[in-house]
């Protein structure tokens, strides 16, 4: 659910960076021109951010289902032993 999230939100805001970079690029003066291409490029580098978040978010959640299912074996583990944990220090 979160990572539908944070996909509308980049969906939304490449839209309005998008929307606004083309009706600043429609003005005729050489200074909306070049505000305009400053932001169209420091868009495509928080873009480019967002998506290297992303795929950091889904590496941390890899670790942390392997760190989980570690946990859970050491558990099933104790159980079947039937040790305490003092026991097992």
């Amino acid at each position: 659910m979160t990572l539908l999230t944070y996909c509308g939100w980049a969906n939304a805001t490449i839209a309005d960076i998008f929307g606004t970079a083309t009706i600043i690029l429609s003005g005729e003066t050489l200074w909306t021109k070049t505000i305009a291409q400053t932001f169209i490029i420091s868009s495509i580098f928080l873009i480019a951010s967002f998506i290297c978040f992303l795929f950091r978010i889904l590496q941390l959640d890899k670790e942390i289902r392997s760190e989980e299912k570690l946990l859970f074996n050491f558990h099933q583990k104790r159980k079947q032993k039937h040790m305490t944990d003092d026991e097992i220090i």
